[in-house]
């Protein structure tokens, strides 16, 4: 190649970088103000207390919805479960604070892997007998039915629920794929699950 072509290759090459560039600046910048239709706030929301209800304020303690709660979960995939008066039913709502899944759930968790883990009975504690938890999608409809004494959020693809004693793996649809001799299990992390 000589010096002409060389110099030539060289401008091609510091175009498409600056190309490149600002092509993850606007994508960035999308994500960061919503723009291009999306609706999900990238800055972390944090649950706070003021005068005995609960909402959410931004890293600057900025309140960003209104505390109307009886008791919220954290936000993930950008919704979180409420429950709107003590003792209720819990739902969903946005980081608009919009209610997106009405309240209807004895116990609600958060979103995971596009799943939530929603409960007959106030708590999904692993000691409780008559609970029955099933998933959710973010739609609301429940796409694995309410049969599990105890269930956990996805991890992996995998879900880890308990039917009677033993503690199994589940999933997306709900199907076993991992049976165990143990009540108690932990979730998948880098494919491993611990069991004892």
């Amino acid at each position: 190649m000589d010096t002409e072509e060389n110099c030539r290759f060289m401008n091609r090459l510091r175009f498409f970088k600056v190309l490149y560039v600002l092509a993850l600046l606007v994508v960035g910048q999308s994500l960061v103000d919503g723009s291009e239709g999306s609706d999900i706030r990238t800055e972390p929301l944090f649950p706070a207390t003021q005068d005995g209800r609960e909402g959410f304020i931004d890293a600057r303690g900025t309140i960003k919805i209104i505390p109307q709660f009886a008791n919220v979960g954290g936000f993930s995939e950008g919704l979180a479960p409420v429950q709107l008066a003590d003792d209720g039913p819990w739902g969903y709502i946005d980081t608009k604070g919009e209610v997106v899944i009405p309240a209807q759930f004895a116990g609600a968790d958060d979103f995971s892997e596009g799943l939530a883990v929603v409960c007959s009975g106030p708590s999904m504690g692993e000691f409780l007998t008559d609970n029955e938890c099933g998933y959710i999608d973010k739609t609301g409809q429940i796409v694995i039915k309410p049969l599990f004494k105890a269930a956990y959020a996805f991890s992996e693809g995998l879900a880890r629920v308990r039917r009677d004693r033993n503690a199994v793996f589940i999933d997306k649809t709900g199907k076993v794929i991992i049976e165990t001799a143990s009540r108690f299990a932990d979730s998948f992390s880098e494919g491993l699950a611990f069991v004892v």
